[in-house]
């Protein structure tokens, strides 16, 4: 019996390897505290990480209208999703937390020109449906990262970034164009996931 239930599990790996990385990424971008050191490096190397190079973008949406359904809300999501996905590609990984959308996007190291002009587009289509679904927006940009266990931190610089005051005018705000007191506050966050992790 035990044999045919491993067996089982194998095939199910085999054709929903995906998803399976979908959920891996998933736990290790919004519960890092629960995975101990060595589980994180088994899960690493089932994951197969598909990015070299990559950065994280979150955009918190929040309606105009506090009387929204909760179904104009899920719709207002799944549009908002949509819209990512056509401005970002099919290649990013997108994972909604509560009115945060996260997005994991894949770069070519060096294409610098190509990723300015990635945001630019990504924050006209952010000013575009603001409008339209009369939303407010906010983007949060981490700087690039090369590794899966940087994902922890470019959490917390996009949600840094989420939570800095921006000027009216401004739909997205920058990691890297934060005053350096910001890194501080990130290495700070770092040391103490590092002491819970020894707890």
């Amino acid at each position: 019996k035990h044999q045919e239930l491993y067996q089982s599990f194998q095939n199910y790996y085999a054709s929903h390897q995906e998803d399976i990385r979908r959920q891996i990424i998933q736990r290790l971008l919004f519960h890092p505290l629960s995975l101990e050191p060595k589980k994180f490096m088994n899960h690493m190397a089932l994951l197969d990480f598909p990015f070299h190079h990559y950065e994280l973008i979150g955009c918190r949406h929040q309606s105009r209208n506090n009387s929204r359904s909760l179904k104009a809300e899920l719709f207002i999501s799944y549009v908002l999703e949509d819209c990512f996905t056509s401005v970002l590609g099919k290649s990013s990984l997108l994972y909604s937390h509560g009115n945060i959308l996260f997005c994991i996007v894949p770069l070519l190291q060096g294409q610098r020109e190509y990723l300015d002009g990635l945001h630019d587009r990504l924050e006209q289509a952010m000013e575009d449906f603001a409008r339209q679904y009369h939303q407010r927006i906010k983007l949060g940009i981490s700087s690039t990262g090369s590794s899966l266990p940087e994902l922890d931190q470019l959490r917390e610089q996009v949600t840094i970034c989420l939570n800095y005051p921006q000027m009216q005018s401004e739909v997205a705000v920058y990691y890297e164009d934060l005053p350096i007191s910001f890194n501080k506050l990130l290495t700070v966050n770092s040391e103490i996931s590092t002491i819970i992790h020894l707890l």
